[in-house]
């Protein structure tokens, strides 16, 4: 995974430099906006649009949710047989085992349903009663009463669902597998567990010729 992401990263950058050049250093949220009002061709804008999404899905989602994405476009698709390669995504499996060591109730939180589907069936595999709660779900508040109430459900998986209204503090330990949009979001996620531990998992890009390390970060 470590040399796709390094493809994606040198183009994006390849690409922002661009931007940030005919743009005036205005912000890149504003400048794809209205891509045209700073002279940005519109295949400029799709084009970063597009790898910056497909660089978040691929750190974040199952990578068999992922491997088409790379067949739709010409360049990506020479990255197709190293993408094929990979098994899955390192996180999920450091998530797995920090799920397994930690006590008492946990909840995870992914910017991805799939993510939510995916982890459910693994944790299931390994004898861990879970719940989900994600944009299918009718009554959140009876979702969160069983969680809580019932001892036997150790996890809660959670893909974006009216994340700000939720109450999560009867978790104590809170995971958030991916990064996302804004400070501000991310602390609202953070927030969530009142005083729980918690985990940012992220990759980190090291050295081509060695995998990408998966890491977090712990707040107690």
């Amino acid at each position: 995974m470590n040399c796709i992401l390094k493809v994606l990263d040198e183009q994006i950058e390849t690409l922002l430099n661009e931007i940030k050049r005919k743009s005036g250093q205005r912000s890149i949220k504003e400048t794809l906006v209205s891509p045209d009002k700073f002279g940005i061709d519109e295949d400029t804008a799709n084009k970063i649009r597009r790898l910056t999404f497909l660089r978040k899905f691929l750190v974040a989602r199952p990578i068999k949710q992922v491997k088409r994405y790379f067949l739709l476009d010409k360049e990506l698709k020479k990255l197709y047989p190293e993408v094929v390669k990979i098994k899955e995504n390192e996180k999920f499996r450091v998530l797995i085992n920090l799920i397994l060591q930690e006590k008492g109730k946990v909840a995870v939180l992914s910017s991805y349903r799939e993510t939510v589907n995916f982890l459910e069936k693994i944790l299931i595999k390994q004898g861990i009663k879970v719940i989900k709660l994600t944009g299918v779900t009718r009554n959140k508040q009876n979702v969160l009463r069983e969680f809580s109430e019932k001892p036997d459900i150790k996890a809660i998986l959670i893909s974006p669902v009216g994340e700000r209204d939720l109450d999560l503090s009867m978790v104590n330990v809170l995971f958030i597998l991916d990064v996302i949009n804004t400070p501000k979001t991310m602390y609202q996620r953070i927030k969530r567990g009142r005083e729980s531990k918690v985990y940012i998992l992220y990759l980190s890009l090291i050295h081509i010729s060695e995998p990408t390390r998966p890491l977090y970060i712990s707040y107690a």
